[in-house]
């Protein structure tokens, strides 16, 4: 359906191109797909047309904060602020970029009481994002028993719904571990390098919510043969494409698609992958479900190099605590299942490093935070890559997140 919608758009588009509307809804497809840097450009062309549609700016920016480009994202929040100051997406926003973006001055409690209920959600829903918002700007505060007590209040009423879909995934992420463990590492076929004739190769870049896949990410495009995919579905839509041929419904998930099209799958893969990257030799990927699929991501492409990101424990539960998810991540709404999640990955973790030892590593998000350009240097050596780690970016510190609140986070 998305591919469908943005043929038809970009047909739109064609006849209209000066149709701000037209771009900011193919960004939308995009966006809904995963595909950022295609949804980014659309987005530009709508604010090339019209710089104040306002839509497209809140997008975009949304778009900045969520891949770390806090720069960029900090520009449109100061006129965002001016245009929809009535949008409680705005503070919550201003609050994910670094403090020396920050303005110190900005009153966002005043800023969250301006805020208005949009016409496409639930006034639950919205009263649940400004929650959300006063608990971060609480934390921000040092006010860590304040926000403590907000932030579990609104989880606890939310949990209600989400539990019973935990239990479905947590059942389901038994499986993926079985499977995982099941797998022979010496049967894999030989890793492939990349030659000079072939496409681009996928770099997997997993790990659980929160642990700092996109901060690595971040890091490693930073080499001029990278390209960033970011939390693309294009394992999904290569499965998909496989299972259409083969004259079966759609079969977006890999695991579930018949041993005999998975060389179908791999050809549908590069093709795309090739088609979207032309001018870069490794493509990463941080959609961190795919870890599931690992061992037949590894099977079926022997030139993809996996790396896996740890996180501190409790560091990364408190900051799937504190996240408002559009969707999925029916862990965050409890703690228990929050830590039980991160220890299922690192178990996953645990056991691919060791099968697909010739093709992964692991990451300590500590690590790269304390040496970025050795670990970059790491992930380069991975993949093949000369070891050009130069001009890297700030990547800032969110290390001991949870320290204050550990004793109320252990009585949760």
């Amino acid at each position: 359906i998305p591919d469908m919608a943005a043929v038809m758009l970009r047909e739109a588009r064609r006849l209209d191109d000066k149709n701000p509307a037209i771009h900011h809804m193919l960004g939308d497809v995009f966006r809904h797909n995963n595909q950022f840097a295609e949804a980014m450009t659309s987005y530009r062309d709508a604010l090339a047309i019209d710089p104040d549609f306002d839509q497209s700016l809140l997008q975009l920016c949304q778009c900045y904060v969520n891949l770390g480009y806090f720069d960029k994202a900090s520009d449109l929040l100061a006129r965002l602020r001016r245009l929809r100051p009535d949008v409680v997406s705005v503070p919550y926003m201003m609050l994910q970029l670094p403090s020396q973006l920050l303005d110190s001055a900005i009153d966002l409690h005043a800023l969250v009481r301006k805020a208005k209920k949009s016409q496409n959600e639930t006034k639950a829903e919205f009263d649940s994002k400004k929650t959300f918002v006063e608990a971060a700007i609480l934390d921000r505060q040092a006010k860590h028993d304040e926000a403590w007590r907000v932030l579990s209040t609104v989880n606890g009423k939310l949990n209600s719904e989400a539990q019973a879909l935990w239990t479905a995934d947590a059942k389901k992420n038994d499986i993926a571990l079985e499977a995982a463990v099941a797998l022979d590492g010496s049967k894999l076929p030989r890793p492939r390098d990349r030659k000079s004739t072939d496409g681009p190769a996928p770099l997997f870049i997993l790990g659980p919510s929160r642990a700092g896949k996109t901060t690595l990410e971040k890091l490693v495009g930073t080499h001029e043969d990278v390209n960033r995919g970011y939390e693309g579905e294009i394992v999904q839509f290569a499965s998909r494409r496989a299972a259409q041929k083969a004259g079966l419904v759609n079969i977006a998930n890999l695991a579930q698609l018949p041993k005999n099209l998975h060389g179908s799958f791999a050809a549908e893969f590069r093709h795309r992958l090739t088609e979207t990257n032309p001018d870069h030799k490794l493509v990463s990927i941080t959609t961190p479900g795919l870890i599931s699929s690992a061992g037949l991501l590894a099977q079926n492409l022997p030139e993809a190099r996996f790396v896996f990101v740890r996180r501190s424990r409790d560091d990364t539960a408190f900051r799937i605590f504190m996240k408002n998810y559009s969707s999925g991540n029916h862990y965050n709404h409890d703690l228990n299942n929050a830590y039980a999640y991160i220890d299922w990955y690192g178990e996953m973790i645990d056991v691919l490093s060791e099968k697909l030892r010739q093709r992964a590593i692991t990451v300590e998000y500590a690590d790269m935070i304390a040496d970025p350009a050795a670990v970059v240097a790491r992930v380069n050596g991975l993949c093949g890559l000369p070891d050009d780690h130069t001009g890297l970016p700030d990547i800032g510190s969110d290390i001991g997140a949870a320290d204050p609140y550990l004793n109320l986070m252990r009585g949760a």
